[in-house]
């Protein structure tokens, strides 16, 4: 989906973040590169070779690695260094911090619970844990549920800046640091409907372990589930804890010219991102969801509950016939050439993480490197190798009603983000189209070419090439057509609201560019301008000063992404400089309302004017949206 919500989800929410920069300044980017796998890849060797390629050319210094079957370990280790400055090479047991892969090890916690007659996925929140805060305004109708905390379909919005570290020297009581995230703890729509990732809803889901296990977290999960399953050198430490230092992997960022060490920054997360495994610990985690939830002679949990926990049961897309998607911290996704795989992938400071596994095929992987790079060149190249023996399944298509299809046809926008307060940048950024073309129905995004969407069902659909369907159109319950994408959830919209916003943003950010070296040539010249004339030219410039120190500053807020939660210069200087832009932009529009006869010639006034105008209209949108004077410290 461009750059909408494709790719790996991760714990922290800086790459999103990003897309707020493109409202500044509609930089249209891809990211699209093609990953060509020799066919004469036949052997681990071979494969290494070429994901070290791949390391050097995405600046990736270190990379744990474990390829298994369900019976053998293919191969576990390391390429590269956990340590770049006392040049230690990455062996099985080094630490790496696998963010929110976390999730799925609370979820098989949960499964143990409900297996035991403990818990129910659909138990109320409110009932069995009246103490956690959260506001349902529809909860005598539809309650918030435990399932709704694992599959994400509560609502809430994800973690707040300013509540995703712990910055104490303690790990806090998890009612403590479940009230630190009050601030997300709120249903945006009724829980079931969409899904929308939200890492506040495991700092819950932990509570529930505690609370329904009558154990400490770290506790019971090193008793019942890392224990059994084999993985004794892992931990959901939130601290290194003091003398093994050594153990764990060290983060690091790619500053354009070398690395920069990242800190292990502590998180209020718990299960939603605390995790620390090595290579031969997370193998065995894989073998053990191959193995239907058995690691060696032990159940960890039964059959039933790793297939629950594969299959999504809890959104609207799920219960219109969706069967894939996001489920119990899992989730299933094409791959590579054509492998579809299970499995979650996690992102946190200075890490970047994923796991996969077919049970049908019978292998898997997990792997993390340590510049919180994007694994997807990677992922593909393990996916085919892992793969190359197989033959591709077929797919079943029927013929396309055209009839039917017709209520379908047309604009969309995206309704389900995942942070409350880019919401518009979704809404602006992330519509799309549905059309026929050819007899073939089609969907256009602003980013990407045409995708084709194959019928496979009366209302399921392959997008291009798929093997397995990932699109459903179907109707919400008051009757409005409504497009999912994988969880992802779109409502239709009119032409008028998907083209006018967006094209009276471009066109305002178009004007504020040109009067750039507009004010430049003037300046040069400015000694032939009256007082006037220099006013009214001058306070649109300062103006557009005050929306560049914004933009730059606003970038620095999240390098590295702990200072946006924090006091500092950085976020004072955005709260500061967006405010200074706001009241700039609506003198110099008050300026030149007054002035309009000082500036001699009536084209040089228009053209001012409608500088002045698009810079109003983009600071009065951000101000609608609540960023201006946003005190992120706060937030």
């Amino acid at each position: 989906m461009g750059l909408s919500i494709n790719g790996i989800i991760t714990f922290t929410t800086k790459n999103y973040m990003k897309k707020l920069l493109l409202v500044f300044l509609i930089v249209f980017t891809t990211n699209a590169f093609a990953v060509s796998m020799d066919s004469t890849m036949q052997t681990v060797p071979q494969l290494l070779d070429s994901i070290q390629r791949i390391m050097k050319r995405e600046h990736i210094p270190g990379l744990l690695l474990s390829l298994v079957s369900r019976d053998s370990m293919i191969f576990s280790g390391g390429l590269g260094m956990a340590a770049l400055k006392n040049n230690i090479p990455i062996n099985e047991r080094h630490l790496f911090r696998f963010g929110s892969v976390s999730k799925s090890f609370a979820a098989l916690a949960i499964l143990q619970l409900v297996e035991q007659g403990k818990l129910n996925l659909n138990d109320h929140l409110r009932d069995i844990a009246p103490e956690v805060p959260f506001d349902n305004k529809w909860e005598t109708t539809e309650p918030l549920k435990v399932v709704h905390l694992l599959e994400h379909t509560t609502g809430f919005d994800d973690m707040h800046f300013a509540a995703m570290h712990n910055q104490t020297d303690r790990e806090l009581p998890l009612l403590e640091m479940i009230g630190k995230h009050a601030n997300s703890l709120h249903c945006r729509w009724k829980p079931g409907s969409r899904f929308s990732y939200s890492n506040s809803g495991y700092v819950i889901v932990t509570y529930l372990i505690e609370k329904f296990s009558g154990q400490n977290y770290h506790d019971y999960m090193a008793q019942h589930v890392l224990g059994p399953i084999g993985m004794a050198e892992s931990n959901f430490n939130s601290f290194i804890p003091a003398g093994s230092e050594s153990d764990y992997a060290q983060g690091y960022s790619w500053n354009g010219e070398s690395y920069d060490d990242v800190p292990f920054n502590a998180i209020n997360g718990a299960a939603a991102g605390t995790l620390n495994s090595s290579a031969r610990d997370m193998g065995r985690f894989v073998q053990c969801l191959l193995n239907n939830g058995r690691s060696g002679e032990t159940a960890v949990v039964s059959p039933a509950s790793i297939m629950r926990m594969e299959t999504p049961a809890s959104s609207f897309a799920s219960r219109s016939g969706k069967t894939n998607g996001y489920a119990l911290a899992n989730f299933r996704r094409r791959q590579g050439t054509w492998a579809w795989l299970q499995g979650h992938s996690g992102g946190i400071d200075g890490f970047s993480s994923y796991y996969g596994y077919n049970r049908e095929y019978g292998v898997g992987f997990a792997l993390s490197n340590n510049a919180q790079e994007s694994n997807k060149a990677i992922i593909n190249v393990v996916t085919d190798f892992l793969t190359r023996d197989l033959t591709p399944p077929s797919r079943k298509t029927v013929s396309m009603d055209l009839a039917a299809i017709q209520t379908y046809l047309g604009y969309y926008s995206f309704a389900s983000s995942r942070i409350e307060i880019l919401t518009f940048v979704d809404r602006l950024l992330n519509g799309m189209e549905l059309k026929i073309d050819n007899d073939t129905l089609r969907l256009k995004t602003l980013f990407e070419p045409a995708v084709k969407l194959i019928p496979a069902s009366s209302n399921t659909f392959y997008r291009n090439d798929n093997l397995e369907t990932d699109v459903i159109l179907t109707k919400d319950e008051d009757g409005r057509p409504v497009y999912i994408f994988d969880a992802y959830y779109y409502e239709k919209t009119s032409a008028i609201a998907y083209w006018v916003p967006l094209s009276i943003i471009v066109l305002s950010i178009v004007l504020l560019v040109t009067y750039i070296p507009y004010s430049l040539v003037w300046l040069i010249r400015i000694r032939r301008s009256s007082l006037e004339g220099i006013y009214v030219r001058l306070l649109p410039l300062l103006s557009i000063g005050a929306l560049i120190a914004t933009f730059f500053i606003f970038g620095a807020m999240f390098d590295p992404l702990i200072d946006a939660g924090q006091l500092n210069w950085k976020t004072v200087g955005y709260a500061l400089f967006s405010v200074m832009w706001l009241v700039l932009s609506v003198w110099s529009l008050a300026a030149i309302l007054r002035r309009y006869s000082a500036v001699h010639r009536k084209v040089t006034a228009l053209y001012l004017s409608l500088v002045v105008l698009a810079n109003v209209t983009l600071s009065m949108y951000l101000f609608y949206n609540g960023l201006i004077g946003k005190c992120f410290w706060l937030y």
